[in-house]
């Protein structure tokens, strides 16, 4: 990009005499700054590496130093605006598609779409995106990115798909020609599997069912009496660990509804979740309940084995 279309877009000052007349790349991560590079400093002690580095223009609000008349040096008020402006051009210039969805969509669309090199995930940080500007094509996020940009999204609708057989952690079903047999997800993010697929599908995505192992929400570990993992459904005593507090109370309805018969407990340690118990220790509970299903929060499992357990001894 021209550098003096860059600083009449980004309504900026420049403050020095730069010989360069172009940019290669945008970032504002410290680690991704390369010869050509333009930084945004967010941190304006970092500066000085970024120079060092290779960046060729310094974006800034307030006061710095200028110690390098070669380097373009572009004053800004904000900085942050100046980040969403360049975002919007190039989203625009490149016809960027942004599907804006739910915390729990956007885990299972990470998951299962991840190999698409011009998709890209945004979770938090809008400023991640100066690094993949010119090869982005497809956003997918849990952000209110549409508004913050004021551009369009995607409208999402779910896919069509015939559902043959589903239990508490696996889903059998028909998609379009194709039979997925005993997928496992639980038929409790049905509405997210569907909408994954008609994002993938309506645009040409690629997309890989057997990548839903990364899908970290209601996940269940099939344990024996040693507390080991065993294969699943190897067992009648489950934990079902959640990475996410504002899930629980919905995955604790889903359990009592179908799995009514069932000896049941729900704990957390860190989450104030109604219905749940708050407790130091879920392992010492684990060990001394009687349950055929447990609703956790996430914690490691691995340790929960036998050999953890400190039993009594004659000597």
């Amino acid at each position: 990009m021209r550098l003096d279309n860059l600083v009449h877009l980004l309504d900026g000052k420049l403050h020095s005499s730069p010989t360069i007349s172009s940019l290669t790349s945008f970032t504002s991560s410290l680690s991704k700054v390369s010869r050509g590079s333009l930084f945004f400093a967010f941190e304006k002690e970092h500066i000085p590496e970024a120079i060092k580095r290779g960046a060729y223009a310094i974006v800034y609000e307030g006061d710095v130093k200028i110690v390098d008349e070669e380097i373009a040096w572009i004053e800004v008020d904000d900085l942050f605006k100046a980040t969403t402006k360049l975002i919007r051009f190039f989203f625009i210039q490149n016809g960027v598609k942004i599907f804006e969805v739910t915390p729990a969509t956007f885990d299972l669309a990470k998951a299962l779409l991840s190999s698409n090199p011009n998709l890209i995930f945004l979770k938090e940080d809008i400023t991640l995106l100066l690094d993949h500007l010119e090869k982005v094509k497809y956003l997918i996020t849990p952000l209110n990115l549409s508004f913050l940009l004021n551009l369009e999204k995607q409208q999402i609708k779910e896919k069509e798909i015939v559902v043959v057989s589903e239990y508490l952690f696996e889903i059998s079903f028909i998609l379009e020609e194709a039979y997925i047999e005993r997928l496992k997800l639980s038929p409790l993010f049905l509405k997210e599997l569907k909408e994954v697929l008609f994002i993938a599908m309506e645009n040409n995505l690629n997309f890989d069912l057997h990548r839903v192992y990364l899908f970290n929400h209601f996940k269940p570990f099939f344990i024996n009496s040693q507390f080991e993992i065993v294969e699943f459904g190897k067992s009648e005593r489950v934990l079902i660990l959640e990475e996410e507090c504002t899930l629980l109370p919905k995955e604790r309805s889903f359990l009592e509804k179908k799995a009514a018969w069932a000896k049941k407990i729900y704990l957390t340690k860190s989450c104030e979740v109604e219905g749940f118990n708050k407790v130091e220790e879920i392992s010492e509970v684990l060990y001394n309940s009687s349950f055929h299903y447990a609703l956790l929060e996430e914690f490691e499992v691995e340790k929960l084995k036998k050999e953890e357990l400190k039993e009594p001894t004659l000597f």
